[in-house]
């Protein structure tokens, strides 16, 4: 009997105990035998020799082109000099392993001038060199950087190399596929419009990993910028299938991030594949208030569900917070690799290993549940902007429409306290606008029309202030002021149409929930049943001789 629960003792122990746990492999050296410190470098996994290949990065204005191999069995690092030629020094890169081989594609170098690419290589781990694989390709991607995709490497000689979205002198919303049979690139997926709710928008600076050999998961980036605007960072996840051409939104469950990482734990056959997002860049001057990731956490996503389970990895030991780190699967889990420590802007060079398997990772405990109460400047200024011009513009005019024709002028002290108090608000959130997009405030629809609004609704008030005055009883309506009438109405009357256009553009361009945009739709029918009811009683009312005009003075 004794030893029936000594038996089930080991048996039950490692099951309650295995969980996901951090160890250090390198811890951060400035020496001549370590990589230099850095950060958006690339790092692949050489599954056959149990080594670590990583290649490039940057530490502030310094590009590097350097290679290193990490022999994970002995716990050392090798600096390799290529007998042919090397990728250019760069950063930002797309990155990944298959076989003895480790690709990079794309990236920045930052020098001067500072170029971008969209280019592919293959690092040969026995030979110990470079080659570029993609000179006969007729299609390829832009030249960008801050993309991410990689390789699903299992073993499937049916892989390719996968790239998705980025940036250059624009954000990108396409993604590429690398055929590594035949040296050529594939485009999959043409791109979307930034309007689009059913789409991942334009972005660059996410992370992505691949989950299976021709299906994505991308988390995150910056959507601001770059003929576009949007959150920097933010937090929507989707699910590509290359095969099915297909892009599935995903709920949300940790804090809007960039310059984070994605990997898959071990093992990727078989129905416990698991993707582990960790770390990154929460803070931006956009962003006003957010729930801070602990460094012990780790958001896991289950293929099988398109779910995500925030967890905790227990330890007193664990990496700095980080952002701009590499991350890649091996066969006892995750390594990680340098970055920038959040905290204190230093870069790194220590490597570490998120050590367990999918099992563990379901095993181990929460970090509470998914959802973040996140505001940003994206969010202030949409709610300026609707109350601006949303609401007290549009009531303003809705007053000097509708109740002009009444005994007395209430209406006109209204419209003029509406149209104030809208404008002032509606200036807030051109303030917000303005700050929360890096660049390129109109290089796209919604920022450029939202110019032309902002600068009719600001004229409105100034030739208010020079408008002839109104005739008297038994006075005919001079041809100045008959001008000003048909100007002022008009352009305003144009202003509030277009407004209501804007508003619902940029609640697609700053992915509010489906619950805002279904709460503005209804609101915006609401008022467009109101003006038709209250244009018909207008008109009707007009053919009544009894009816008495109040102009404005």
């Amino acid at each position: 009997m004794a030893m029936l629960r000594a038996l089930t003792f080991l048996l039950f122990v490692p099951i309650v105990f295995s969980r996901l746990r951090w160890r250090l492999l390198s811890p951060r050296n400035d020496s001549n035998g370590f990589p230099a410190a850095r950060r958006d470098s690339s790092i692949g996994f050489i599954q056959a020799e149990n080594k670590l290949v990583v290649f490039g990065g940057k530490q502030g204005g310094k590009n590097f082109d350097d290679t290193w191999i990490y022999d994970l069995s002995n716990r050392k690092w090798e600096p390799v000099n290529p007998p042919t030629s090397s990728p250019q020094k760069r950063f930002s890169m797309v990155y990944g392993a298959f076989g003895k081989y480790f690709f990079i594609s794309t990236g920045e170098y930052n020098g001067s001038p500072r170029q971008f690419f969209d280019d592919i290589w293959r690092f040969n781990s026995s030979s110990l060199s470079w080659r570029r694989l993609d000179e006969n390709s007729e299609t390829r991607p832009e030249q960008r950087y801050g993309s991410s995709g990689g390789i699903f490497n299992n073993g499937d000689n049916n892989n390719g190399f996968y790239v998705t979205h980025g940036f250059s002198g624009r954000r990108y919303s396409n993604t590429f596929k690398f055929d590594l049979g035949k040296n050529e690139w594939q485009l999959k997926f043409t791109g979307s419009n930034n309007y689009n709710p059913n789409l991942p928008h334009a972005r660059c600076l996410h992370s992505a990993t691949m989950i299976k050999s021709d299906e994505l998961l991308l988390y995150g980036g910056c959507l601001g910028g770059g003929g576009t605007g949007g959150p920097c960072p933010s937090k929507d996840s989707w699910k590509f299938s290359a095969n099915k051409k297909e892009w599935t939104k995903l709920p949300e469950c940790s804090n809007p991030r960039m310059y984070t990482s994605l990997a898959m734990l071990p093992p990727l056959n078989g129905s416990e594949r698991r993707a582990v997002l960790y770390a990154g860049q929460e803070k931006s001057i956009s962003v006003l208030g957010t729930p801070n990731y602990d460094a012990n956490e780790v958001t896991v996503f289950n293929p099988e569900t398109n779910q995500w389970k925030r967890v905790t990895v227990e330890g007193d030991n664990v990496p700095v917070k980080r952002a701009g780190h590499v991350m890649a699967t091996t066969d006892q889990g995750i390594v990680v690799f340098g970055g920038e420590d959040v905290d204190n802007d230093n870069l790194l060079n220590d490597l570490w290993l998120l050590e367990g398997s999918a099992s563990d990772a379901d095993a181990s405990p929460s970090a509470g549940g998914c959802g973040s109460y996140d505001f940003n400047l994206i969010g202030l200024h949409a709610l300026f902007m609707f109350l601006g011009w949303g609401v007290f513009l549009q009531a303003g005019a809705f007053i000097a429409r509708y109740f002009r024709h009444v005994e007395n002028a209430w209406w006109f002290k209204m419209h003029r306290i509406f149209q104030v108090t809208g404008l002032v608000l509606a200036f807030l959130g051109l303030v917000c606008a303005a700050v929360s997009v890096p660049f390129g405030h109109l290089n796209f629809a919604h920022g450029g029309l939202g110019f032309v609004i902002m600068v009719i609704g600001l004229l409105q008030p100034l030739n208010a202030h020079f408008r002839p005055h109104a005739p008297k009883a038994n006075e005919i309506k001079t041809k100045g002021r008959f001008i000003w009438e048909v100007f002022h109405k008009n352009l305003g009357r144009l202003a509030l149409f277009l407004a209501l256009i804007n508003i619902s553009l940029g609640f697609f361009l700053a992915l509010v929930p489906s619950a805002v945009l279904a709460v503005w739709f209804v609101l915006l029918g609401l008022y467009i049943t109101a003006h038709v009811l209250m244009e018909v009683r207008f008109r009707l009312k007009k053919k009544s001789p009894k009816v008495v005009t109040i102009t404005m003075n």
